[in-house]
C-alpha cells in the first residue's frame, strides 16, 4: 500500500504555540491547543495556513487533534469553514482525547469532494457525504448516515455509535462489507450485477437490507 508523504520544512514540524502542523505516513496532523481561546485559535490557524502558502501536497488528507477540547456544532462549522479554503486539503477526522465520536457532533455532516482511495480510512462523528467513490480496501466510518455519490466497493460502517436507524446510500452498492450499528453484511460470493439506480442499505427486522432509492 502506497502512503502519501508529507514534506516537512527543514525536517521539523511547522507551527508553534496554539496550532502545530506535522506529518506522518497517513498525511497531515493538525494539533490544536485545547487551552487556547477558540477565537484566538481560529486566528492563529488562519495565520498558519497563510504562512504555509503552497506548502501542502496536492490532495492531502488531514486529521485534527483537539486534545481535551469539546467543540459545539457552531465551533465545528467555523473550523470547517477555515479548512474549506484550503483547496488541496481534505479533513477526514476530528480526534478528541475522550472519544472519537462526540455526542455534540452527531448531527453534523462532513463533505468530502474526492474519491476515497484504496487503503485510506475516513471516520467522522456525524454524517459523511462523499462526492466520489469508495475504492476497494478503503473504509468509511460514520456515527450517522453515509451518502456516496458514486460506487462503494470498500467497507462502509454507518451508525458506528449504535444508531440503528442510520443508512448507507450510494449510486451503486458493491461493498466488501456493510455495517450498520452492530449489524454486518458481507458481499456475496461470485459476480452480482448492480442496477443502474441509486441504492440504500438499512436495518429491517434485525438484518441489513438493500433497496432502490426512490423519490
Amino acid at each position: 500500500m502506497i502512503r502519501k508523504k508529507v514534506n516537512l520544512v527543514g525536517g521539523k514540524k511547522m507551527g508553534s504555540n496554539g496550532v502545530v502542523f506535522k506529518g506522518d505516513l497517513e498525511g497531515l496532523i493538525i494539533i490544536l491547543d485545547d487551552q487556547l481561546d477558540f477565537s484566538e485559535l481560529i486566528t492563529e490557524l488562519e495565520q498558519k495556513f497563510e504562512q504555509a502558502g503552497k506548502f501542502f501536497n496536492d490532495d492531502l488528507i488531514a486529521r485534527i487533534k483537539l486534545g481535551a477540547r469539546s467543540l459545539s456544532i457552531t465551533e465545528k462549522k467555523r473550523l470547517v469553514e477555515v479548512f474549506k479554503k484550503q483547496l488541496d486539503l481534505s479533513v477526514i477526522e476530528f480526534i478528541n482525547d475522550e472519544t472519537d465520536f462526540e455526542a455534540t457532533q452527531q448531527e453534523d455532516t462532513l463533505l468530502i469532494k474526492r474519491t476515497i482511495r484504496s487503503g485510506q480510512s475516513v471516520s467522522f462523528a456525524g454524517n459523511i457525504v462523499i462526492q466520489g467513490d469508495v475504492n476497494p480496501s478503503a473504509e468509511v466510518i460514520a456515527g450517522g448516515d453515509i451518502v456516496v455519490m458514486g460506487v462503494i466497493r470498500g467497507i462502509a460502517h454507518c451508525g458506528a455509535n449504535g444508531k440503528r436507524d442510520a443508512t448507507i446510500s450510494a449510486f451503486r452498492l458493491e461493498p466488501t462489507q456493510l455495517r450498520i450499528a452492530n449489524q454486518i453484511s458481507r458481499a456475496p460470493d461470485g459476480f452480482v450485477s448492480s442496477p443502474d439506480t441509486p441504492e440504500i442499505a438499512y436495518i429491517k427486522d434485525g438484518q441489513i437490507e438493500i433497496d432502490y432509492l426512490r423519490k
